[in-house]
């Protein structure tokens, strides 16, 4: 029986594909309760921290990986890669 792959296993594949050299990092930090109200999320890109969050609509742009961008969905917990 196969195990079913977390997100960051699902970011790594799909990540691996666009470029190997390429290490992404989403994740989310540890809390007793989930709240949408209180932000979670953790990103970075190349070791590099991605701070996009607090605003909805926000965007990041890579500075070396052209087309690379995160953009928040929300405004807390919420962005598309």
């Amino acid at each position: 029986m196969q195990g079913v792959l977390g997100l960051d296993d699902m970011v790594g594949a799909a990540w691996s594909l666009i470029s190997p050299s390429i290490h992404p990092l989403v994740g989310a930090n540890k809390t007793g309760k989930w709240s949408n109200d209180v932000d979670r999320l953790q990103l970075a890109f190349d070791g590099v921290s991605v701070n996009v969050l607090g605003e909805l609509g926000a965007r990041w742009d890579s500075t070396t990986v052209p087309g690379i961008i995160v953009t928040t969905t929300a405004a807390t917990n919420g962005v598309i890669v």
